[in-house]
């Protein structure tokens, strides 16, 4: 009976043995593989927060969620598009979702989404990039700690050009819409204008370079804002430090400069690394426009300006999981929380 079956069979029913096994796999896989120009990424964060010492004298414990999703594209040739998606708080430099709350209206809601990046890239030399749309800061930050002057959560709508001069100078040019108006009586959009020129020194035992940037803030408010900001850092081994100095050129109250110091050992991205650093800053009332500054201080900047430490611990727990402890206290003279998180941190 079962050799009357065998014989029934078609002859092109391919057999199963562990040489087809490699065969079948490789097709499998190249039939779900994605096209060469079209790039999918995507990071998840939990973070456990607790603030101490809450001007309310009230401690803060929660649970917060951050996930992003994005795409990016070959156009044409040296023409590149992106997309991406993000959870949200409602608040641009705050995309967290605090577990159990929907913005307040539902304990038991699930976390908002909104187009967060939507942006081409055009590349018509290799020297000279310009890019449009809704995009990632397109400015060299402080390696230490980055976000004192602009919150890297912030993703801004507008124009940006980059043109490579040499192998160690740069230019980076900016102007982005920080509010579009359409009510009677307003006549332009508040927006800000942003120069930034890097130096970075050959390769040589110290690393070291400059990046100096005016932002120039438009019809914003009562107050100007011409922020000069130059960071000097410098890379020795596992070594990296780092001083940023703020001024705001518009100011005439007094209340118009910051500093701020990093030190970091480690250089991390690999699994079983990691890297400690601590930041101390000193910041005046007016030295920035702070509403679009970092997100991470447990207090905002006041009347009498802001000051205090941030220092931390990350790990590489695998090449694309990262487990972040850190801790950071602000003092305005009146209040002085303590707030602590740990981040736990995966790339795909």
């Amino acid at each position: 009976m079962l050799t009357s079956l065998l014989a029934c069979m078609p002859l092109s029913l391919p057999l199963v043995s562990p040489a087809n096994d490699t065969l079948v796999d490789q097709l499998a896989e190249e039939s779900h593989a994605l096209p060469d120009w079209l790039d999918f990424y995507a990071n998840l964060r939990l973070r456990m927060e607790s603030t101490l010492d809450q001007p309310n004298g009230e401690d803060r414990h929660r649970g917060r969620v951050r996930f992003r999703v994005g795409a990016k594209m070959d156009v044409a040739e040296n023409l590149k598009s992106e997309v991406r998606l993000s959870t949200t708080s409602g608040t641009a430099n705050n995309p967290h979702w605090d577990l159990g709350g929907d913005n307040g209206t539902d304990t038991l809601g699930g976390a908002d989404i909104v187009l967060d990046r939507i942006n081409v890239t055009w590349t018509p030399d290799e020297n000279l990039t310009f890019k449009g749309g809704k995009m990632g800061t397109p400015l060299k930050t402080n390696p230490v700690y980055g976000e004192w002057i602009w919150d890297d959560d912030i993703q801004p709508s507008g124009l940006a050009s980059t043109y490579k001069l040499s192998d160690s100078l740069d230019a980076r040019l900016g102007y982005f819409i920080i509010d579009e108006q359409n009510s009677t009586g307003d006549s332009a959009d508040p927006a800000v204008t942003v120069l930034q020129l890097g130096y970075t020194a050959p390769d040589q035992s110290l690393d070291w370079a400059v990046n100096t940037a005016f932002w120039n803030w438009t019809n914003e408010g009562p107050i100007d804002y011409l922020v000069w900001d130059t960071v000097v850092s410098a890379k020795a081994d596992d070594w990296t430090g780092s001083v940023e100095f703020i001024q705001n050129l518009d100011d005439d109250t007094g209340e118009d400069t910051g500093l701020a110091l990093g030190l970091m050992h480690g250089k991390g991205g690999s699994q079983g690394s990691s890297q400690i650093f601590a930041n101390y800053f000193d910041f005046d009332a007016n030295a920035s426009m702070w509403s679009v500054g970092q997100d991470d201080l447990p207090i905002a900047v006041g009347a009498q300006g802001l000051s205090g430490f941030i220092v931390g611990y990350k790990y590489w727990w695998h090449d694309n999981t990262t487990l972040k402890l850190w801790g950071l206290q602000g003092d305005d003279e009146t209040n002085d929380p303590l707030r602590l998180r740990l981040d736990l941190d995966i790339s795909f």
